[in-house]
């Protein structure tokens, strides 16, 4: 009698025979374990609610396909928003400072425990000339900005005013990210990592170069979820780090669109005080109008057209001008500012056929490194 065993059958036969070293036996295995998992989960999706909201970030978030984050709650938000109008009470801004002023420097001005945020020129490698200090308690604010208002710091005068120094908007921070302001310039990650051991990230940014030890250094922390950062930030405010009090802050989104080669504004640097406008006019042909500073060596070109604004950048990569080589990148000045308060953003976007070169790229960074409040 002759017998038919179907396809389903001979799997079984295969699996359950007792001669394990079959390589084939052992293929069927592990396609039915694979098959048996895959029709196990997929009846856990579906026997599961189809709005899943992933409340741990510990949990894996590939399980049935939901990678979605976790709404902030407004309770949570509340409270993060008390913390910056408190820190915009206990703050108090001092402007012209000198230019050789450092953090420790400002230790001389206030006794009582503070924090520094200081800004600092990375082109020019000094004080920009403005600092603000956070103290523990709003009489200490009134009590330094009478007392500092005036007075007469290494040759200079200084003057004080209180405000809101950080926007109380919802949608301009990053909840889960704290900056951390004032830290010494040998401040590694391991440091503040046993600050902050619930930190997912750190990093950390020198805004100036290696030798310039009096440049403030910032790094940015981030956290699982808001909780932890708020968490952190009551837990570990005004820390010490190498002898020195931190403050943190939650990070500032950029709100700013980024200026590519669609902007008509080119920013020139490096330039010789005997760099004169027709100068400039011979290189950069294209350009409309063209404001020199010769006191910090740059040079404000305006374009009409897109097209010409590129072509000049392009031309001018590997240029120099009376044995100096000069850096251009793009611009976009402030609406409603003039061009002595023009601000690069961030370096224009390279075309493809056109790669800039190790020496461009650091010094776009540096250009684009300007503090921000």
């Amino acid at each position: 009698m002759d017998l038919e065993i179907g396809p389903d059958e001979l799997k079984r036969l295969l699996v359950l025979s007792p001669d394990n070293s079959h390589p084939k036996a052992k293929r069927i295995k592990k396609e039915s374990k694979r098959s048996r998992v895959a029709t196990d989960s997929q009846s856990l999706c579906v026997s599961g609610d189809k709005d899943v909201s992933w409340n741990s970030l510990n949990k894996n978030p590939t399980e049935c396909g939901q990678t979605s984050i976790p709404a902030i709650d407004e309770t949570l938000m509340k409270e993060i928003f008390k913390r910056i109008a408190q820190k915009n009470k206990r703050t108090l801004c001092i402007s012209g400072l000198p230019a050789k002023t450092t953090t420790s420097m400002l230790s001389e001005l206030v006794s009582d425990e503070h924090t520094v945020r200081l800004k600092w020129n990375t082109l020019q490698h000094k004080c920009s000339g403005t600092a603000y200090l956070e103290f523990k308690t709003e009489d200490l604010v009134d009590k330094y900005n009478v007392q500092l208002n005036g007075k007469n710091f290494s040759g200079k005068v200084l003057s004080t005013k209180t405000g809101r120094f950080f926007p109380e908007a919802t949608d301009r921070y990053d909840f889960c990210t704290l900056v951390l302001h004032g830290l010494h310039h040998k401040t590694h990650t391991g440091e503040i990592a046993k600050r902050f051991p619930s930190a997912t990230s750190i990093k950390l940014f020198h805004r100036g170069k290696h030798s310039d030890h009096n440049a403030p250094v910032l790094a940015h922390v981030t956290f699982p979820s808001a909780q932890d950062a708020l968490l952190a930030f009551d837990t570990r405010q005004n820390c010490v780090i190498r002898r020195r009090h931190i403050g943190l802050n939650w990070l500032l989104k950029q709100d700013i669109s980024r200026p590519s080669q669609t902007s008509k504004c080119l920013l020139v640097r490096g330039l010789k005080k005997i760099v004169s406008e027709n100068d400039l006019q011979t290189v950069f042909p294209q350009a409309s109008s063209i404001t020199i500073y010769p006191m910090s060596g740059e040079a404000v070109l305006r374009y009409d057209l897109k097209e010409d604004c590129v072509l000049d950048w392009q031309n001018a990569r590997n240029l120099q001008l009376y044995g100096r080589k000069v850096h251009t990148v793009f611009c976009a000045p402030p609406s409603g500012t003039s061009d002595t308060k023009h601000m690069v953003n961030y370096e224009g976007e390279q075309s493809a056929d056109a790669k800039p070169s190790s020496a461009e790229k650091s010094f776009s960074n540096r250009a684009i490194g300007i503090e921000k409040k």
